[in-house]
């Protein structure tokens, strides 16, 4: 049901976060541009945290913004996730943040970005490792940027 989404926006564009803990909508670099993420209409791509244990979630917005918290509740611990597209200074760039939070030190999450140009029509490029902590992968001529923890 769509009333099981979250929407994020900086000005220029918008996305949408599922139940799941995933974004599953998103044009870039505009508002009108071809989705890059477009699992909401049945495409194969989106950006998921989720945790590795079976959960159950929650979610609410921070007071008066459009930064979405999700709590995702497993049998052994709870996951915070924060998600906002911060306006950039540039408008032809997205900066979509996601800061993932556990209290319990070895909680283990999945990451999966899988984005695809032109509503799924033009697969991604292999990623890229750049850094021990950054990747990129090229979708159409977007370039698309992973920063966090390997562990």
């Amino acid at each position: 049901m769509l009333r099981d989404y979250a929407l994020l926006a900086d000005g220029c564009r918008g996305a949408l976060v599922g139940p799941r803990g995933d974004v599953c909508w998103l044009c870039a670099p505009s508002w009108d541009s071809p989705a890059v993420l477009s699992h909401l209409i049945g495409g194969d791509s989106l950006f998921a945290v989720t945790p590795l244990d079976p959960f159950v979630w929650g979610g609410t917005y921070e007071p008066r913004s459009l930064i979405w918290h999700t709590t995702f509740v497993t049998t052994s611990t709870r996951l915070e996730c924060r998600d906002a597209l911060a306006f950039p200074g540039d408008p032809h760039r997205v900066v979509l943040l996601r800061r993932v939070g556990a209290p319990e030190a070895g909680t283990t999450v999945r990451v999966v970005l899988r984005p695809a140009g032109g509503f799924g029509s033009l697969p991604a490029a292999e990623p890229h490792q750049e850094a021990d902590d950054r990747w990129s992968v090229q979708v159409g001529g977007l370039t698309m940027r992973l920063t966090g923890p390997r562990q």
